[in-house]
């Protein structure tokens, strides 16, 4: 069966957040359920995990926390690693993508 992509990105797009609010929604669930946690090194955890749709062996002992936060859907990401997926064809996209979701995470304000 043919699935359909949540997002349709060419190969000439460029990144904007304003165009993708669900996106920006779930990143703000996020950042609002890990603003106490202290977790080292969240934003390479959860960027590889949007990209890759699961979580590394050593990233998964070394924070427990986080793993458990996304393991019990505390919150909801489909959107976000959806995005990843949708834009494959165009690695300006997602290191644009990428930029943005590394600086909301690491920026103390919610």
């Amino acid at each position: 069966m043919f699935q359909y992509k949540k997002y349709l990105i060419g190969r000439s797009d460029s990144f904007d957040p304003f165009q993708f609010p669900n996106v920006v929604n779930e990143l703000k669930l996020v950042k609002k359920n890990l603003a106490s946690s202290g977790i080292a090194y969240k934003e390479d955890i959860l960027i590889s995990y949007f990209k890759k749709r699961s979580l590394e062996a050593d990233r998964i002992v070394a924070n427990p926390d986080l793993s458990s936060l996304i393991n019990n859907s505390v919150f909801t990401t489909d959107h976000l690693k959806a995005l990843f997926e949708c834009s494959e064809g165009n690695i300006e996209f997602q290191n644009q993508y990428e930029k943005y979701l590394r600086k909301t995470l690491a920026d103390s304000e919610l």
